[in-house]
């Protein structure tokens, strides 16, 4: 529950007072953790969360996922998912 509430509190630094238009995640932390901040990135004004994960034992991350509070896009083969019709 703290830890939902640290990203609460997040999300609505980098949206109400920042400004930012995108995100980029590099998350190393528990499932629990990932699926938590998730939760947060639902369908709504919000920035473009851009997610990394890490491709191999060479330590490269590259965007796996873009999540915008209208649509869901996979970079490496521009697959657009419209989140509200």
């Amino acid at each position: 529950q703290d830890l939902g509430r640290t990203f609460d509190r997040v999300v609505q630094i980098l949206h109400d007072e920042w400004h930012v238009d995108r995100v980029y995640l590099f998350i190393g932390a528990p499932t629990t953790a990932v699926v938590t901040m998730g939760q947060k990135m639902q369908a709504r004004d919000q920035a473009t969360y851009v997610c990394h994960e890490s491709q191999g034992r060479d330590g490269v991350f590259l965007p796996t996922v873009e999540i915008s509070s209208r649509q869901v896009r996979e970079p490496r083969s521009g697959q657009v998912f419209e989140l509200q019709p």
